[in-house]
């Protein structure tokens, strides 16, 4: 009983809750169910993988242990990339009160990346970047601790959050670090995994909205010091760049997703934003 099965089932209706319910108990087929979750989530087919976790998830809380463990996370994810950030917080909040493995319990750590980075993504969508930021770097702290190097995505979620935590505190030193970041993630994007032209286009869209806040940090402390012709100049340049990163990001993204794709236009928009203020 494949994947396909148990999509089909979830999306039936009232009259087929008993089979559902029957067959889904079975330890191989709950499994295809949450692979099947998995897939839909890597291929953005949302409503797909929303429609088999709210069939699920009950009897995944019922079976208790990794079950509940790996559906509570799933759920999370699907809830995020809806953009139902409470929902996906207080999911995360139900699997960490369940999560007992210890940091050091062997396989823990690949536990903890996903779960930390879930609840990075949740209080980044609320707005509180504070929070993010922590948790992002707690992902990527449980993976060294246990002897896995940071990767270039942990890279990105820390050097995106912290950029934008830097420019609101006004910290100089830790927007350029959070750039630094950034920078590192794209060049070891590009010799890991090259070939993924639209992520390497997400972190293009990151470098170029670290220039602009650079560039706004700029440009206010040239109008507190009467705007320098030499400061004009750099807000210039950081804006110049910017709008280099997002052409390139919005190339990217019309060759591979397409021009009606909703990254390509939302890619137009922001080259449009940067070509005014520039």
């Amino acid at each position: 009983f494949g994947g396909d099965g148990v999509l089909a089932l979830a999306e039936s209706g009232m009259e087929m809750r008993a089979t559902v319910g029957k067959v889904l108990r079975q330890p191989k087929t709950l499994g295809h169910a949450l692979d099947l979750v998995g897939a839909y989530l890597k291929n953005y087919m949302i409503d797909k993988a929303d429609a088999v976790m709210h069939t699920i998830i009950p009897i995944c809380r019922e079976k208790g242990g990794l079950w509940q463990i790996k559906a509570l996370n799933f759920y999370a994810a699907v809830r995020a990339k809806q953009a139902r950030y409470s929902e996906s917080l207080e999911l995360l909040k139900e699997l960490d009160s369940v999560l007992t493995l210890k940091d050091d319990e062997e396989g823990a750590w690949e536990v903890y990346d996903m779960v930390y980075r879930n609840f990075g993504v949740s209080y980044e969508g609320l707005g509180d970047e504070v929070n993010a930021l922590k948790y992002f770097k707690k992902a990527r702290d449980v993976k060294v601790r246990a002897g896995i190097e940071e990767s270039w995505f942990d890279m990105w979620d820390i050097g995106r959050v912290q950029s934008v935590v830097a420019f609101h505190s006004g910290l100089e030193e830790e927007l350029e670090a959070a750039i630094s970041y950034v920078m590192q993630s794209l060049d070891l994007h590009n010799k890991q995994e090259g070939h993924d032209k639209v992520m390497r286009a997400k972190i293009l869209h990151t470098v170029a909205e670290c220039h602009l806040a650079r560039a706004l940090r700029l440009e206010t402390n040239a109008e507190q010091k009467s705007r320098k012709k030499s400061q004009r100049k750099a807000v210039m340049r950081e804006y110049r760049e910017a709008l280099r990163y997002l052409e390139e990001s919005h190339t990217l993204f019309k060759r591979h997703k397409g021009a009606y794709n909703p990254l390509t236009g939302r890619e137009a928009e922001s080259v449009a934003q940067a070509c005014h203020a520039h």
